[in-house]
């Protein structure tokens, strides 16, 4: 085993960490419009397509040969591979500082409706210096760590919840609704289609052979949490009531009850937020960081840790702010890139790079 590297599980784990970010941000709002109180069937049909995909993806990367960060390259030669790279390196840049931006105003307006958001951007763009000096490793070791944390937190939300889900908030479910069952699990999958960047990292992993089944494991986990998830906010709530609440993950937790009283366990999806963001921003930057290293001096890429955080800080401030426009960079515009990048162009470059290595 090379030194420094990562197992699939690891890689897994972080994965499915970051992934429950955009899962509690955006579910089940982002089905809703279609699906309406069927929402929760359209996360079962996107978690079946997502893990079919993802095996796609890892059966088209094991074909191609071990690729990772240089993926692109070894696909399409060395400057389509190097202008590939860097639009996604920049892509999930900007895309983590629509993260940064999404994040705080949910907290701003949950717990802090008259500050100003800036100073929370300012202290969470410095925290992330923090993962991304550290040594690769560490941060998917840091993963496993935390898991047992956010699984925990998730369970007691679902188990205190389970018993104020009200059947007909999520039945009847006929035939007539399934048109828009199925278009309700587009913006699912598009949410899932962040676990396909993790693959980029695919040659950091000491057993490629365990990487299709690790994947389709942990994007199963996730499609399993996503699920659960839209049942109990539905159940409890119903769908038009979800659809008019900012977040809500959050008002279920609030609604919980313990002993008889009024237990206000708002640090449980707190907890969910802050932690699945900081991982998926620190993830995705450090797939950046491996994408930009062929393509910068070895100068330019020691200041990447400090950079990027402060590129994704300035992409923060600049984008819409407010709820409108932090909306649609969060529930429409980055979920559509993040599809399209994952669905259609790296299977196009794997696909690509396969004929290449078999006219040889």
């Amino acid at each position: 085993m090379k030194s420094g590297a990562i197992t699939s599980r690891q890689l897994g784990i972080l994965a499915f960490l970051s992934v429950l970010s955009p899962i509690v941000r955006l579910l089940p709002n982002s089905a809703i419009g279609a699906a309406g109180s069927a929402a929760w069937l359209s996360t079962l049909l996107a978690s079946a397509a997502a893990v079919f995909f993802v095996i796609l993806l890892s059966f088209l990367l094991r074909k191609t040969g071990k690729c990772g960060g240089n993926l692109f390259s070894r696909s399409l030669g060395a400057f389509f591979g190097g202008l590939f790279s860097a639009l996604y390196a920049l892509w999930l840049v900007f895309y983590c500082g629509i993260v940064l931006r999404s994040s705080v105003e949910r907290l701003v307006s949950a717990l802090y409706p008259e500050s100003a958001p800036w100073l929370f951007m300012i202290v969470t763009a410095a925290a992330l210096t923090v993962p991304l000096s550290m040594k690769k490793k560490a941060l998917f070791r840091a993963a496993e760590i935390v898991l047992p944390l956010i699984v925990g937190c998730l369970a007691f939300v679902f188990i205190f919840s389970v018993k104020d889900i009200r059947p007909r908030f999520l039945l009847p479910v006929g035939l007539d609704g399934a048109g828009g069952t199925a278009a309700g699990a587009i913006p699912v999958l598009e949410i899932f289609s962040v676990f396909a960047f993790f693959l980029l990292a695919s040659h950091e992993v000491s057993d490629p052979e365990r990487l299709m089944r690790e994947s389709a494991k942990w994007t199963g986990l996730a499609g399993i949490a996503a699920f659960l998830l839209c049942v109990v906010t539905i159940g409890t709530s119903s769908a038009p009531l979800c659809a008019d609440f900012l977040s809500p993950a959050l008002t279920v937790v609030r609604n919980i009850r313990l002993f008889g009283t009024d237990a206000r366990v708002d640090s449980v999806i707190f907890a969910v937020w802050v932690i699945t963001d900081l991982a998926l921003m620190a993830s995705l930057l450090k797939i950046a960081r491996e994408l930009l290293a062929a393509l910068l001096p070895k100068r330019a890429v020691r200041l990447l840790p400090a950079a990027e955080p402060a590129a994704v800080l300035l992409t923060a401030v600049l984008i819409s702010g407010g709820a409108t426009g932090v909306a649609f960079w969060s529930e429409k515009a980055a979920p559509a890139v993040n599809a399209v990048l994952a669905a259609l162009v790296l299977p196009l470059v794997l696909t690509v790079g396969l004929i290449r290595k078999n006219s040889r």
